[in-house]
């Protein structure tokens, strides 16, 4: 195979770019209130977390926050995510999305 066959088998094989999601997609996202395709990209983000008490004391072998010493008690964070937040242009529903 010459040398330009292979460049040409090799350009058509390499995508160039991933899958971008274009609005008619599955899964581009769209307004909860009116149903209108929103902006790809969020207007802003917000980190969210899940707060719990360990209160120290192993029950049986391991803490609430997965240490397996006994120590203080204490708050930590359990989850975390980003909520993604696009207003809809039509209605002006803040339309969230969590971004786990």
């Amino acid at each position: 195979m010459s040398l330009g066959a292979r460049f040409d088998a090799w350009l058509t094989t390499q995508p160039e770019e991933p899958d971008i999601l274009v609005p008619g997609d599955e899964g581009y996202p769209r307004c909860g209130g009116c149903g209108k395709f929103l902006k790809r990209e969020p207007d802003r983000t917000e980190p969210g977390e899940l707060r719990e008490h360990c209160d120290g004391e192993l029950h049986p072998d391991m803490t609430e926050c997965g240490s397996t010493r006994k120590h203080e008690p204490h708050e930590f964070t359990a989850r975390g995510w980003g909520e993604q937040h696009r207003t809809c242009k039509g209605c002006e529903h803040d339309n969230i999305t969590i971004d786990a």
